[in-house]
């Protein structure tokens, strides 16, 4: 009834002015997150590298078979996965890479903490109808993410 509803009000609005109606999606910058899958593998989601190529099967989003991995590396917010999934990594050896990444509830083996987009680092944001917004770090404080991915690859290397 509520889609409904707003589905006849954009409807309406459009008589005498200009109206669009987006969904928000839960998550975080999900926009942009699928502009990087397309423009690094070709498919905006559910890509798996499990094979050494990227993949991508529509009907099998996200963390569908995480319960067969070896280990998990989650690099961003862990606050933006589902319970099912959070659930799933505290069966799976895993490493976080994000703000906040040592509260993650599923006890990672390793977490790094960073700052957060826009707040302490830099970056971009996509709005809801995929026009990029350049993100000004206003804190000095936590290292940023890349930096702290660029310093484990250095490592690893």
């Amino acid at each position: 009834m509520r889609a409904e509803g707003l589905t006849a009000l954009a409807q309406a609005l459009n008589g005498p002015t200009r109206c669009t109606l987006i969904t928000l999606r839960d998550g975080g910058n999900r926009n942009g997150v699928e502009s990087a899958l397309s423009w690094q593998a070709g498919y905006p989601f559910a890509v798996s590298f499990a094979s050494g190529a990227p993949t991508y099967d529509p009907g099998a989003r996200g963390l569908h078979e995480l319960w067969r991995a070896d280990a998990a590396l989650v690099l961003g917010d862990w606050r933006a996965i589902d319970d099912s999934a959070l659930a799933a990594l505290a069966e799976v050896p895993s490493v976080v890479v994000g703000p906040r990444a040592s509260e993650a509830p599923f006890a990672p083996g390793a977490a790094i903490d960073t700052g957060v987009a826009g707040i302490h680092e830099g970056g971009v944001a996509y709005r809801m109808d995929d026009v990029p917004l350049p993100l000004t770090p206003v804190l000095d404080g936590a290292r940023t993410a890349a930096m702290t991915i660029t310093a484990l690859a250095e490592a690893l290397g």
